[in-house]
């Protein structure tokens, strides 16, 4: 049959529909959208990873009745909705799109010690307070196996001496202005590369002998996988659990790479090893925050300020330089700090911390707050699923 232009105009049309469904498929990839009321952390979980196209670990009961309200909002912001909702309450949780419908007016060693740890402030669901925390991870061992093993074993809450978990909180709020910032994607970290050792201090002639000495540390080789599985957590704000006993040697450092992920990945893959990467959604064990160094601590401060502007990167690009301003600002403060008399030091500390909270409400308009006190509202109806 020749064709005429009834025939042609029809094709168009349906061509038209097709490019606007292909238009509107592509514009939502990767959003989630999740409006439930007390049903199981499971069935949100699975909504989430399948939307997502990621998967997605807890050791908390499966069965928790969750309600919640997110609609196309990134992975990020829709895990810091779940983590803040578990919590059950606001404890921060962004509003508009972001948690509120539109109607609605032994997990490692501690940190400090040799870098693991759990907990920390608010940022991709930490926080004070909240009831869960989540963050971008990895189960790192010998094989795929062993690595499926501390899944389990993750899973189910039995983690032990056995398991070694690296992990430093990164505060990334404490550097909010006006208003909070959006929560960060931890897939988009950098890996910055490996810092110089400094210089190993001179002998003290005053030390006590060698044959009075405590007994030394066991050696651990500074090019050990765990090591630099320890390098990566100060680095970047990820979550890593290991065998305590798989400590290989590792012939090259890892090279700085703009992908922690990848550069995680190639460190295993060179000692012969497996990773399994996954987002994970943890029970939430108390506060945490900058524990494991003082304000005066060159290494700490400085791994700080490595793991904070890491964070950044995976701020949306409009949030980024707030950020790294207020960054700015911390660190000239930390060397006011420094140059003050010990004993003055805290109280200098808890006045910039009021004089802070004190600005930031006086930069806000009467519209902004009027808009922070409804995303607090917002956010308690949120948390009950309400519409």
């Amino acid at each position: 049959m020749p064709f005429n232009r009834y025939t042609i105009s029809g094709g168009v049309i349906v061509l038209l529909v097709l490019a606007n469904i292909i238009s509107y498929l592509v514009s939502g990839w990767g959003l989630i959208t999740v409006k439930v009321q007390d049903v199981p952390l499971r069935q949100v979980i699975k909504s989430i990873e399948w939307q997502g196209w990621v998967t997605i670990y807890t050791n908390l009961d499966p069965d928790t009745k969750i309600s919640m309200w997110c609609d196309h909002v990134p992975l990020a912001e829709a895990m810091d909705t779940l983590a803040t909702n578990i919590g059950g309450g606001p404890g921060g949780g962004p509003g508009g799109q972001n948690g509120t419908p539109p109607s609605s007016g032994n997990q490692g060693n501690v940190a400090g010690g040799n870098g693991s740890g759990d907990g920390g402030p608010r940022g991709r669901g930490r926080g004070f307070g909240r009831g869960a925390q989540w963050g971008l991870a990895f189960f790192v061992a010998p094989t795929t196996a062993d690595a499926k093993t501390e899944i389990r074993s993750f899973q189910a809450g039995d983690t032990n001496d056995d398991a070694k978990v690296f992990h430093y909180p990164t505060p990334i709020q404490m550097l909010a202005g006006d208003e909070d910032f959006p929560a960060a994607d931890p897939r988009l970290q950098a890996w910055p590369g490996v810092k110089a050792s400094p210089p190993a201090p001179a002998p003290n002639p005053n030390a006590a002998s060698a044959d009075n000495a405590a007994p030394p540390a066991a050696d651990i080789d500074p090019n050990s996988l765990q090591v630099y599985l320890k390098d990566f957590a100060q680095g970047a704000d990820i979550w890593i659990m290991a065998p305590s006993a798989w400590n290989p040697n590792v012939a090259h450092p890892p090279a700085a790479n703009s992908s922690i992920i990848s550069a995680v990945k190639s460190l295993v893959g060179n000692a012969r090893g497996a990773v399994i990467q996954a987002i994970v959604l943890r029970s939430g064990r108390g506060g945490g925050g900058m524990r494991g160094f003082a304000i005066d601590d060159d290494a700490g401060w400085s791994d700080m300020t490595d793991r904070l502007r890491n964070d950044i990167n995976g701020l949306p690009e409009e949030a980024r330089p707030q950020a790294l301003s207020q960054l700015d600002v911390e660190n000239q403060f930390r060397q006011q700090v420094i140059a003050t008399p010990q004993d003055q030091r805290q109280q200098m500390i808890r006045e910039h911390m009021v004089e802070k909270m004190a600005n930031n409400m006086k930069r806000m308009t009467p519209e902004k707050r009027a808009q922070r006190y409804q995303r607090m509202v917002a956010a308690r109806i949120a948390a009950k699923g309400q519409q």
